[in-house]
């Protein structure tokens, strides 16, 4: 699959969107939650490991020959809109969708919502 990795078209995110994401880097004083709740240390050293984390913003299959023919300055045109939502992943497992925002001179994403966890328990069981 192919991924789009061009961010001209995104939004530019608001001042007040800061007090809809308490844990985003202007405010990285939160507590997270998992901080406060007992748990076993092996817990929390599980807490520590570091995974990839990706978005999304469009994918599609093609043919060999057309990649092939790509140059600088070609353009892969995708059937989703700027204004959809895109995924957000951990690993092989889509975790959340979220709107991409432009923050200063760079990407950002605004999760809109997470996939329920039964859900994300639900694909690790069934064969791919």
């Amino acid at each position: 699959m192919m991924e789009l990795r061009h961010f001209s078209s995104l939004r530019p995110i608001a001042n007040n969107r800061k007090r809809l994401m308490p844990n985003t880097v202007e405010n990285s004083s939160a507590v997270p939650a998992h901080e406060n709740l007992p748990m076993p240390i092996q817990a929390r050293h599980l807490l520590q490991v570091r995974v990839p984390v990706s978005v999304t913003l469009a994918a599609k299959k093609q043919p060999v020959k057309q990649i092939l023919e790509l140059a600088p300055g070609s353009l892969i045109h995708f059937n989703k809109t700027c204004d959809q939502l895109v995924d957000v992943w951990v690993g092989e497992q889509r975790i959340a969708q979220g709107i991409a925002v432009k923050v200063g001179e760079r990407f950002g994403l605004c999760v809109d919502h997470l996939v329920p966890p039964a859900q994300r328990l639900q694909a690790l069981k069934s064969p791919q």
